[in-house]
């Protein structure tokens, strides 16, 4: 349908045709959509502290130092972990997995850096998608970016697209977000989300 959104990266489409005898023919075929790159940032920018989650307590605890970890309001349940499980680099990732609260609930892990108005920010992770522990249903994970006032009022947030059960599986998937900073920010934050539904 024209103006349909599609989520970046390949979705599958159907094509109908009918001809003036009113016979129809059915097309399907793959649509690639893709999203414009990252815009370049210029002078100096944060530096995430602990960006490959190796200060921490330790295999699968909960503290990852730096971040701060999150879960559904109402629990504040935290499943993200520390585990030594196909690193990127060094030695640990974090593990998140839904908490299974509310029919959707939300975990995480976040950490805020100065920022101001105008300022153009970047913000990407790499997430593994275990054959052995896949995402299911209709779960996902995302990189967030927010802007927040120095009285703690989210200004904006930017997410990158979805890791989802339909992407793929025991790679490295890239997942970026940005935006340029609102009017009045004091601070960015960057969240690893994962969303269960």
């Amino acid at each position: 349908t024209a103006g349909t959104i599609v989520n970046v990266g390949t979705t599958n489409i159907s094509l109908v045709a009918v001809n003036s005898l009113g016979k129809t023919v059915t097309f399907s075929l793959p649509l690639s959509a893709v999203r414009d790159a990252a815009p370049t940032v210029v002078g100096p920018s944060p530096e995430l502290v602990n960006p490959g989650f190796e200060a921490g307590k330790g295999p699968h605890s909960r503290v990852m130092e730096h971040w701060t970890g999150f879960g559904t309001p109402d629990t504040n349940m935290v499943n993200a972990f520390q585990v030594p499980y196909v690193p990127h680099s060094g030695t640990f990732v974090a593990k998140l997995y839904q908490e299974w609260s509310a029919p959707t609930n939300y975990t995480g892990l976040y950490q805020d850096l100065p920022a101001n108005a105008g300022e153009t920010w970047y913000a990407g992770v790499h997430v593994w998608l275990p054959a052995d522990d896949p995402i299911a249903g209709a779960n996902k994970a995302r990189v967030r970016l927010e802007f927040y006032d120095t009285s703690q009022t989210l200004l904006g947030q930017f997410d990158s697209p979805d890791l989802t059960a339909y992407s793929p599986q025991d790679v490295w998937t890239p997942l970026a977000a940005w935006g340029v900073a609102p009017a009045g920010t004091a601070h960015a934050r960057i969240v690893c989300l994962f969303v269960g539904d």
